[in-house]
């Protein structure tokens, strides 16, 4: 589907939304089966993204919350694991951004803290690793914009230097 992503935005839809009840299906039929419970939050999310990118606010918030369902059940069960915490993290982060776009603010603010507290955990785990350091300087990117929307000025400045500070960490 990511090929027809730019050319055709329809038909990549329609081939996420394919894929997803194949992998219904096969979640139904192996509902123990870890990998098709993690290839389906990822085709939730990128779905959600391809919404994303073309301005279907209300399409993304119906796909990144069934990515994070899946997705919380799967780091619950694997707590331990590096990239069922990630994915978790990238999608509240994805999902924060539409509803930042939709003026959902409040809910924006929940999700972006949701996944700062979720990259907090791995860093613990891996204080130099170079994705997490970046895709926290991210979400903190994220929350500063926000909170410049709101005129929370001194918090966005707050999370600004926090995410140069993360970005500056993923640098080095």
């Amino acid at each position: 589907a990511s090929v027809n992503e730019a050319t055709d935005p329809k038909a990549a839809a329609s081939a996420y939304q394919k894929a997803i009840e194949n992998q219904r299906s096969l979640m139904e039929r192996f509902p123990t089966n870890r990998i098709y419970q993690s290839d389906i939050a990822r085709t939730y999310n990128n779905l959600g993204y391809l919404s994303s990118r073309n301005k279907d606010w209300s399409g993304a918030e119906s796909c990144f919350p069934n990515a994070i369902r899946v997705q919380e059940n799967l780091v619950k069960g694997s707590p331990l694991s590096h990239s069922y915490r990630r994915e978790l993290a990238v999608s509240c982060n994805n999902l924060g951004m539409a509803q930042s776009r939709a003026n959902r603010l409040t809910e924006a603010d929940v999700s972006f803290q949701k996944a700062a507290k979720l990259q907090d955990v791995l860093l613990k785990a891996h204080p130099s690793d170079v994705s997490i350091l970046s895709n926290q300087g991210s979400v903190w990117n994220n929350l500063g914009m926000l909170y410049d929307r709101q005129k929370r000025l001194p918090e966005a400045a707050t999370a600004y230097e926090q995410a140069i500070e993360f970005q500056r960490r993923a640098l080095d």
